[in-house]
């Protein structure tokens, strides 16, 4: 039998249920920018619990790409973000 607890507003509308799965944001890594081509990864194994998330903070002309395979989340630089520039990589499962 299902447990679990559901909340519904006055017009019948569900607004909570604890059966619907939440993320879990298991760290930040920081970077900084580079050349055209370059890039880096992190792995981490905690990913393999669930399905990976990413959220990039930092901003510049072109940001890198981010792909996640596995437990390895890999970033790479289009084109050229000068080293002063800081990226976080927010990362979990849900």
């Amino acid at each position: 039998m299902p447990q679990g607890m559901q909340v519904w507003d006055a017009s019948g509308n569900l607004i909570m249920d604890t059966n619907t799965p939440s993320g879990v944001i298991l760290g930040v890594h920081s970077f900084s920018g580079g050349a055209a081509g370059t890039g880096g990864s992190v792995v981490i194994p905690e990913l393999a619990l669930g399905n990976p998330f990413h959220v990039l903070r930092g901003s510049w002309f072109v940001d890198p790409e981010i792909t996640i395979s596995g437990t390895t989340i890999s970033w790479t630089f289009s084109s050229y973000v000068p080293s002063a520039i800081t990226y976080e990589l927010i990362y979990g499962y849900f």
